[in-house]
């Protein structure tokens, strides 16, 4: 079956593609549809009578050329017929997009566009019919009647579509096909507008995009040599679940090159369709493309497990719409031979695509740009990005529309912020070319959630929310969806005295939009009407056996507070006893002080004015000389051993490091705690460094960055390690003091995956910044000297020396470069295994370790082609909470414990400063009266006050009423700071806010 070449320019607007189909293919097959196992077909002489006698129709109503009308139908016969007749008529068909149930969406449309007419069916389940049919009033007229709304001044007409036998006329199509009646065909220029596509509706209300009779043409000529190519040009057939008014789902293959397409009926059925009818057409149409929606092929995917297996696949597979990863993809290749991916909008049609290849894919990755486009990706400076530096794309080309679809006001307010001032596009996705040109779409920039492939800004949802009377205030939140990507969350906050219940707030968010879209409307999915006991101290103390503990007894003392208790009298002026059933070999409590107490003098005093012995133990380089402890990713921190030889290897590397710098002295400040593996003093006690460190006997922590700064210029530090909420503050003190005349030598920066943003934030304190990727069980991995111009995002460098790395997938197998997976290390600074003198072996030590005796590290990165380490983060359910990376678990079961708290979640809340803060949602018991106050309270007695590092208390609190658990939920919620009760109910986790503190 040959198609229509772009060869033939004098067929240049639709109706004339259609008559010359009509007239060349008559029996040609073009639209067939299928209703359960009842199949439709539609040639082209069909297509071309029944279209033609609905423009002649249009024409006798009074319907000029140019004049728009607004299409409701869904995917069906009567869709096809009627926009086909639109456009022989000479008018322009816009899409009626119908999403919210006071219609403002849809009459803000036609109001822009001046739309004279609709089309509805009059099925009962149809939402535009729901809508629409309180302003139809009756007319002498059998094919219109008169539409009237205050919204929509020039929307006068409208035309009801009906399958019913209800009057002398029949069933729409049924009517038309027994009637003998004038075929119209007005004279079109290829410029004349054809179609109103509908956006998405990113800002709430979707904006208008119009296409030409020329542009459709050019823009489906690329989809039809791809499909082409499918068979070299002969039965090409598609099928779409998309819906026919979109783009992305416009048969324009079929009416300007005469492909064939296949569709479901959706008259009745509104979209709901079961995967067996889907696999079923495309197989009995053998069709060579075929595009699905995620949430389809989510379920196609469940019906092939649940059936045990397809017995023949799917020629080709079409994917676009949202970002792809590698795992996706080989569930499509478990469906289909071929797949395709497509990166594409409504305002410029495709933009990029390419064959995957099933073994050798990379996540995101949507191929090279299609002919006639230019791409450019740009950071938030406006210029142009390296290979693989994450930016926002822009997009220039033929195919690219001029400017939103408007006739009311001039120029148009969204097509000014749509493009540059250099006339490029700004697509508002974030992504990257590689090397080779090919283009990765990473998914939305600011606030957009991608709901399956519908794109939103939150922002005007959560405007219609807030205009319940009950409502303060509300905010949405994507929440990761394997099949769709986002899912949606929506936080309420209550007036005060509020009585809206849980099934009220549901009622009203369900009231929102129309019922029976057959399109993925952005409905949220949830709604969140949003330790002082020593354990973690004595758990280490007891599985190490330790004999003694040093405490500092001065009145801020975390520790202090803590373990006084057990301290107990002794005749020895050195020791003091302990006791505790939790750590029965710790028996012994040295007291540091500061304070003179009758005869005792504060201990650094006494040991200097003393004429004590010198007493040094004769040690061998494999004795034990630290145990080390985790951040506490598990709840309670893990341990681990480092003997001496381990010390003076560890820290030999970093010496070295520092003695790249141009000074002839080694000094470093440190911000981190001594006792932390990263803030040991290693380099001082075994390469003869200097160090300088806050005094925190006292303080406890507590820094002005002016103190940070001044002891760094003083002691002319070579090297500074500061904490990445130390450096934000000494960032906004710079800018409020107006800069710097001085800046640091060289700043180290780790502990948390670090962008260019913060980079380049870095530079403006320092003059070098070095890049550190370690662990406490590796000590150093891989590190870089940052360049400010060429960084890119979460770079870490290199791998040190015996450093050996591998990145694995899920199924173990070593990763391409440039494939994000696991990291794994080998080498002779890699721990062996956890200190435990309770338990051989370890169980944690045996969890840590792969069978080949590689570390697990639990982080997740890439290696470029030039051996690069990117590290972006930790697997699962890790939080990183500064430099603090911890499981929620422990922190959940703790929450538990209170008599009042039936479950706890904790959840990442992103942070610019320490990467992740924290949301911990709580189901209280029944009748329980815990409120955000005594909740809050708890939280902070569970762990030591005045801690001088970051403890991973939330930020954030939700108390929330349900009968069924609560599930994980990636939230974004603002500053500042917010205690929130939220009361919820099922099926299906609903929360609302009541209280606010901030």
């Amino acid at each position: 079956m040959s198609l229509i070449t772009s060869a033939r320019s004098e067929l240049d607007t639709i109706p004339k593609r259609l008559k010359y189909m009509s007239e060349t293919w008559p029996d040609r097959e073009l639209l067939v549809f299928y209703d359960g196992d009842k199949r439709q077909a539609y040639t082209a002489l069909e297509l071309y009578t029944l279209a033609g006698r609905f423009a002649n129709r249009l024409r006798q109503n009074g319907f000029k050329r140019h004049d728009v009308i607004a299409n409701t139908l869904p995917n069906s016969p009567e869709r096809a017929v009627t926009d086909l007749g639109i456009f022989m008529a000479g008018c322009v068909m816009m899409h009626g997009q119908v999403l919210l149930a006071d219609g403002s969406d849809f009459f803000r449309n036609a109001r822009i566009s001046k739309c004279m007419g609709v089309i509805v069916s009059s099925d009962a389940t149809s939402p535009a019919w729901m809508l629409l049919k309180p302003y139809f009033t009756k007319s002498s007229k059998k094919f219109v009647t008169n539409f009237m709304h205050k919204d929509a001044p020039n929307l006068t007409t409208g035309i009801v579509v009906s399958r019913q036998c209800k009057s002398d006329d029949g069933p729409f199509l049924e009517s038309m096909q027994q009637r003998d009646e004038d075929i119209c065909v007005e004279a079109v220029s290829p410029d004349d507008l054809a179609v109103v596509f509908c956006t998405s509706g990113s800002t709430g209300y979707s904006k208008l995009v119009p296409r030409s009779h020329g542009d459709i043409i050019r823009i489906f000529e690329t989809f039809v040599e791809d499909g082409a190519n499918f068979t070299n040009g002969h039965n090409v057939t598609f099928y779409s679940s998309q819906t026919m008014g979109w783009l992305g789902g416009f048969p324009g293959s079929v009416y300007c090159y005469g492909a064939s397409q296949v569709l479901l009926d959706n008259y009745s059925s509104q979209g709901n369709i079961s995967p067996s009818d889907i696999l079923n057409l495309n197989v009995k149409e053998d069709c060579q493309m075929s595009t699905i929606r995620p949430v389809h092929l989510h379920a196609i995917g469940d019906h092939i497990r649940y059936t045990g297996g397809l017995s023949r696949k799917l020629t080709g597979l079409s994917i676009s719409g949202q970002p792809v990863t590698k795992k996706q993809l080989s569930s499509m290749f478990e469906l289909s031979q071929r797949v395709v991916v497509w990166y594409a909008s409504t305002e410029t049609y495709a933009i990029a695509s390419f064959e995957v290849e099933e073994n050798s894919y990379e996540d995101y990755k949507c191929g090279k740009p299609v002919k006639g486009v230019q791409l450019r990706i740009v950071n938030d400076e406006g210029r142009r990005c390296a290979p693989r530096e994450l930016g926002t794309i822009h997009v220039k080309g033929e195919n690219l529309f001029k400017g939103y679809y408007n006739r009311l006001e001039d120029p148009d307010p969204d097509t000014a912020n749509a493009f540059t001032r250099d006339n490029w596009f700004i697509t508002d996705d974030f992504g990257y070319l590689d090397e080779d040109e090919n283009l990765f779409v990473l998914g939305r920039n600011k606030d957009a959630i991608i709901y399956g492939s519908v794109v939103f800004q939150p922002v005007w949802l959560e405007n219609k929310l807030k205009e319940h009377p009950d409502v303060e205030d509300a905010h949405l939140v994507p929440v990761s969806d394997p099949v769709i990507y986002h899912n949606i969350c929506a936080c309420i906050l209550l007036r005060p005295e509020s009585n809206l219940t849980e099934d009220k707030i549901k009622a009203y968010c369900e009231s929102i939009f129309l019922p029976n879209l057959g399109y993925v409307t952005p409905k949220p999915g949830y709604y969140m009407v949003l330790l002082v006991d020593g354990s973690d101290f004595f758990r280490n103390a007891r599985v190490s056996k330790c004999k003694g503990v040093i405490v500092s007894d001065d009145a801020t003392s975390p520790a202090w507070e803590l373990l006084k208790i057990y301290v107990t009298d002794s005749s020895n002026d050195f020791l003091n006893g302990f006791t505790c059933k939790e750590a029965l070999d710790l028996t012994s409590a040295i007291i540091v002080s500061r304070n003179s107490d009758g005869d005792t003098k504060p201990l650094l005093e006494s040991i200097k004015q003393s004429e004590e012995d010198i007493f040094v133990e004769a040690l061998s380089p494999g004795d034990l000389a630290a145990v080390f402890c985790t951040s506490g990713s598990t709840g309670y921190s893990k341990l681990v051993p480092r003997p001496h030889e381990d010390i003076i290897r560890l820290y030999q590397t970093f010496a070295d490091d520092s003695n790249n710098t141009d000074s002839d002295t080694n000094t470093f400040y440190s911000g981190q705690n001594m006792g932390w593996l990263g803030g040991f003093p290693g380099i001082v006690y075994c390469c003869g460094a200097t160090q300088v460190l806050s005094d925190n006997y006292s303080a406890q922590g507590k820094l002005s960055p002016s103190d940070i700064l001044d002891m760094n210029f003083k002691e002319n530090c070579q090297m500074s390690t500061v904490r990445p909420i130390h450096l934000q503050a000494i960032e906004d003190y710079i800018r409020s003091i107006g800069g710097l005349t001085r800046k640091l030598k060289c700043l180290i920066v780790a502990g948390q995956p670090v962008t260019k943003k913060q980079i380049c934030n870095a530079f403006q304190l320092s003059e070098h910044v070095i890049i550190w990727y370690g662990g406490t069980e590796s000590s150093g991995i891989a590190s870089c000297v940052a360049e400010e111009d060429t960084y890119e995002d979460y770079k870490c460098g290199k791998l040190l020396k015996g450093i050996q790395l591998r990145i694995v997938d899920g199924e173990g197998k070593q990763c391409a470069p440039r494939e994000l997976g696991t990291i794994h290390v080998k080498g002779e600074n890699v721990f062996k295994g956890y200190y435990n003198r309770l338990e051989d072996p370890d169980p944690d030590t045996a969890k840590a370790f792969t069978q080949d005796n590689w570390f697990n590290t639990d982080d997740f990165g890439y290696l470029d082609e030039d051996e690069n380490l990117f590290v972006l983060g930790r697997n699962k359910d890790a939080i990183i909470y500064g430099s603090v990376v911890f499981q929620p678990v422990w922190l959940e079961n703790k929450l538990k414990e209170h008599p009042d708290v039936a479950e706890a979640i904790l959840v990442p809340v992103s942070d610019p400063v320490i990467y992740h803060n924290i949301c911990a949602c709580i189901l209280p018991r029944p009748e329980s009266n815990l409120t955000e106050a005594n909740l809050r309270a708890y939280c902070e007695s569970i762990f030591l006050p005045n801690l001088g590092y970051l403890t991973p208390k939330p930020g954030y609190y939700m108390v929330i009423h349900a009968s069924k658990p609560c599930y994980y939920v990636l939230i974004n919620v603002p500053t500042p700071v917010t205690y929130m009760v939220i009361y919820a109910t099922s099926p299906g986790f609903y929360m609302v806010i009541c209280t606010k503190t901030c």
